[in-house]
């Protein structure tokens, strides 16, 4: 008879193990699901597929392209780099208005704002101000 009870008393826990761990299981995925409703609710515009913001900066006085520029995406804390040919390139930001700063050593930096980006490729000109010693 004990080993028939104890056998009786296993099958009720693993039944309630079971059935606790399903219940957690569920719970899980249920606030899971909630909380990616949650993140893609909060991306109001999505990035605009392949899109890209392209651009030159160069030397407001001279016109000579600067190399090293570092430009950044604010919204998205997204920096690059210009290239030798003071060109750069920004992969995938989100769709709308974006604002870019451009910053370089011995120049004054310079905040585009509302820079639209909506279609695949976007093309700017920044042109940044040598900073005068005194």
């Amino acid at each position: 008879m004990e080993i028939y009870f104890c056998s009786v008393i296993k099958t009720k826990e693993m039944k309630t193990i079971t059935f606790i761990a399903a219940v957690i299981l569920t719970i899980g995925t249920t606030f899971s699901s909630f909380a990616e409703n949650i993140k893609d609710n909060n991306n109001s515009e999505a990035p605009v597929a392949n899109a890209m913001i392209t651009g030159k900066v160069v030397d407001q006085a001279t016109g000579e392209a600067l190399a090293g520029v570092a430009i950044k995406l604010n919204e998205d804390d997204v920096v690059v780099y210009t290239y030798f040919e003071g060109n750069f390139t920004i992969e995938n930001p989100a769709a709308g208005q974006v604002d870019i700063t451009a910053d370089f050593i011995s120049y004054e930096s310079k905040h585009l704002k509302e820079i639209s980006v909506k279609s695949q490729k976007n093309t700017i000109r920044v042109e940044l101000k040598p900073v005068l010693n005194k």
